[in-house]
């Protein structure tokens, strides 16, 4: 899912680097994953 939002046709549609950022930290913390 995030891959598609960072890389839809419609620029606007795309997610900001900040946001992408945030998301994959959420991600790893619930995780336990050490990026």
């Amino acid at each position: 899912k995030l891959m598609t939002e960072c890389w839809a046709h419609n620029p606007a549609c795309r997610l900001t680097a900040l946001r992408v950022k945030k998301t994959l930290a959420k991600m790893s913390e619930s995780q336990d994953i050490k990026l």
